[in-house]
């Protein structure tokens, strides 16, 4: 028997015999268990896998479709097929998987976007306390203020890039002060300088973030169209503080 990997599977295991797993599928008192197994082997083969996710029975059923889409030896057409039929949860839980083929990670991705707006705050919450890191991503673009923001900026996985591109992208000005306020993120350097920059932070927020950034952030600052003149002026100001003061401890050059 061909042992050689399938080139159209998401990794590139070696296919095992497949007897046993046939046996399986054809015997009318295989039961749950039985089948989750045989999918969430890596060592079953593709061709294996294949029949799971086309047989009558097993292959309408949620959670084998989950363990199909988490195997990253399940062809990949199979894959693709399956994620988009996945609730919310079984979504969260392909992202939660590292080797995951990228296409099907984007595609997950894509559906779990359109999902999170449907879960009652409640459920965002929870899963914002221990969503992985893409999904934490994804839950900055649509957990209100106080209680959802707070449980993702809680969260040990959400990524500084992430919280960075939300604060530049789609944050708005109440979630830009609780992330001002919180105290993993409030003393980060490239944090306090992305909300100073920011032109949807309030000024009464953005002015006394622009006193913690260095000579160079500054004159970006001075610089910037984007921010209101108040706080174009108060760059300004304090540049020229700066000047007159070498020995200001700020007046070295941007760091993170």
């Amino acid at each position: 028997m061909d042992t050689s990997s399938r080139s159209d599977s998401q990794g590139s295991r070696p296919v095992a015999p497949a007897d046993r797993g046939t046996a399986i599928l054809v015997d009318p008192t295989a039961t749950l268990p039985d089948v989750l197994r045989l999918a969430r082997s890596r060592d079953a083969g593709g061709e294996l896998l294949r029949a799971i996710g086309g047989h009558r029975r097993w292959g309408r059923d949620l959670l084998v479709r989950e363990a199909l889409v988490r195997n990253p030896t399940t062809p990949l057409d199979v894959a693709l097929r399956f994620v988009s039929e996945l609730t919310w949860k079984g979504l969260v839980g392909v992202l939660s998987c590292a080797l995951i083929h990228p296409q099907v990670r984007r595609r997950a991705m894509d559906r779990l976007k359109l999902k999170l707006r449907e879960l009652t705050s409640g459920e965002r919450t929870s899963l914002a306390r221990e969503a992985p890191a893409d999904v934490g991503a994804l839950l900055l673009g649509v957990c209100a203020p106080d209680r959802e923001l707070g449980a993702v900026l809680d969260n040990g996985r959400l990524r500084e890039t992430d919280l960075l591109a939300a604060i530049g992208q789609s944050l708005a000005p109440e979630a830009l002060r609780q992330v001002a306020a919180h105290p993993r993120w409030r003393d980060r350097y490239v944090v306090v300088r992305a909300l100073a920059m920011c032109d949807r932070a309030p000024a009464d927020l953005a002015i006394p973030l622009l006193d913690h950034l260095h000579v160079q952030d500054l004159r970006e600052a001075a610089a910037f169209s984007r921010l209101s003149e108040a706080l174009r002026a108060e760059a300004r100001r304090l540049l020229s503080e700066r000047t007159q003061n070498p020995y200001h401890p700020r007046t070295g050059t941007s760091s993170s």
